[in-house]
């Protein structure tokens, strides 16, 4: 059985990794259907693209919207877009590791 501890090593090295590889991959991410679609729109209106009430793309619509509004270039917006979709698991993971009384 693993303890508290080496369940929290493992899984941020996995998160590590995952962040790592949606750097390394932002273009296939970022660059079809949906993703292209909401990114065009985030930058188009410099607002959030919600669309079909799915509001909890608000987080990770966040990331290139921050990007937009501080005047980063559209490779940097892209590649914080891509990980937006690592990093928001990998804080509700850190969030809970520590929440956890067992």
């Amino acid at each position: 059985m693993l303890n508290k501890k080496s369940i929290f090593f493992i899984g941020s090295i996995t998160f590590i990794a995952l962040t790592i590889l949606s750097i390394i991959f932002y273009k296939e991410r970022t660059c079809f259907i949906d993703i292209a679609f909401h990114l065009f729109y985030i930058l188009k209106d410099n607002d959030f693209a919600i669309q079909n009430y799915r509001f909890g793309a608000f987080f990770t619509q966040l990331f290139p919207l921050l990007g937009a509004w501080f005047g980063a270039s559209l490779k940097s917006i892209t590649m914080t877009y891509s990980m937006s979709f690592v990093l928001l698991p990998f804080f509700t993971f850190f969030v809970n590791s520590f929440l956890d009384k067992k």
